[in-house]
């Protein structure tokens, strides 16, 4: 392949990419306090100060489903906040959102610990490429209640879920607020074109091309590349299992190897089923 070509096709993925990327959002938001704290006080609408930022914190389950959090942050008060990005193409089961604020629960007590006030509050937040409830609103907040009492009286658990429509703008073009903005800035690929500072700083340090930033988005590129042939061959992989065909076959005609192939359909019984 012709490197000049190679070279443009490099620098014009990194131009398209958005905060909607999972990737993108995390190398935007590691170790960059001052955007996540951003991205809280204008969801959640209150001052807040973040002390602690991991990015694609791993939680181990040996026995059962796995989790990553895009993005995992604690703040001075010791409150605790999962931001997910959530595509189209990811579905919208609101049980993945049960799923994640589970999972986080299960890393903020020690063992032994009995005292169960010392779990500490959290927040789960979703940025969803579709209106996943469908009422246009540009934000959802899910609490639990409890139903024999009036509407108001919380079950305060300490458990917050909120849905961010990035959809909103479609029907509502024109920013009016700060969360208007937000939800415009998460799905804007010009750097020129974002509102809040935060953003711009950093997209503008990793996009342009005589930044010492835009090295490290050449790496992530290379094997962003090399992660879309894998996905787009494990794709053809389970499609083939699908329509019954042998592992033996699956393997010859894909050029891999009968126990990848056994490995890739094994960590994939949740699609194929």
């Amino acid at each position: 392949m012709n490197q000049n070509y190679y070279d443009a096709n490099k620098i014009k993925t990194i131009k398209n990419l958005t905060l909607m990327n999972d990737d993108f959002m995390t190398i935007m938001f590691d170790e960059n306090y001052a955007l996540v704290e951003y991205i809280l006080k204008t969801v959640l609408q209150k001052q807040l100060k973040v002390i602690k930022v991991y990015t694609q914190d791993y939680v181990v389950n040996v026995f059962y489903k796995r989790i990553i959090y895009d993005v995992h942050a604690v703040d001075d008060k010791g409150v605790h906040y999962n931001i997910e990005i959530q595509r189209a193409r990811d579905g919208a089961s609101i049980k993945r959102a049960r799923f994640h604020s589970s999972m986080m629960d299960t890393k903020l007590l020690e063992k032994g610990e009995r005292d169960w006030n010392k779990l500490p509050e959290q927040y789960v937040i979703f940025f969803t490429e579709k209106d996943i409830f469908k009422k246009d609103l540009p934000i959802y907040h899910i609490e639990s209640v409890i139903l024999e009492m009036d509407k108001d009286n919380r079950f305060n658990d300490g458990r917050h879920i909120i849905y961010v429509n990035c959809e909103y703008l479609k029907k509502h073009p024109e920013p009016v607020n700060e969360l208007d903005k937000l939800i415009h800035d998460m799905q804007c690929e010009d750097v020129n074109k974002i509102y809040s500072k935060e953003i711009k700083e950093r997209m503008s340090y990793l996009k342009n091309p005589e930044s010492e930033g835009f090295s490290k988005m050449s790496e992530w590129s290379e094997s962003y590349y090399k992660k879309g042939i894998q996905t787009e061959k494990e794709a053809t992989i389970l499609s083939m299992y699908k329509k019954n065909l042998s592992i033996e076959l699956i393997a010859e005609c894909t050029r891999t190897t009968v126990e990848e192939v056994k490995k890739i359909i094994a960590n994939n019984t949740d699609s194929i089923i």
